[in-house]
């Protein structure tokens, strides 16, 4: 689970990695949000995190339809592309 709940108010976040948008919405948000047609990002964040975000590192990517239904559950992709690689040589 996240260490941070920002947006659950005083119910604590889910037991797992993920927020329930209550409270708190950013500016130029208001919540519930409709999130159709846009993009779904789970990213690896650093600590100390000083940024809202989303960090470079996005191991899964997922597309909203914009039909998109409530309680759903939709597929996300590797996004391996998005973490540093090198070359170690002897």
């Amino acid at each position: 689970m996240d260490e941070a709940a920002p947006f659950s108010g005083v119910d604590p976040g889910p037991p797992f990695p993920g927020e329930d948008f209550l409270m708190n919405a950013p500016s130029g948000l208001t919540f519930p949000t409709d999130i159709r047609d846009g993009t779904a990002v789970i990213s690896i964040e650093p600590d100390p995190d000083n940024s809202p975000a989303p960090f470079v590192l996005k191991p899964l990517v997922g597309s909203i339809a914009a039909d998109a239904m409530d309680h759903f559950t939709y597929d996300l992709s590797q996004n391996l592309g998005s973490f540093p690689s090198g070359t170690a040589m002897k």
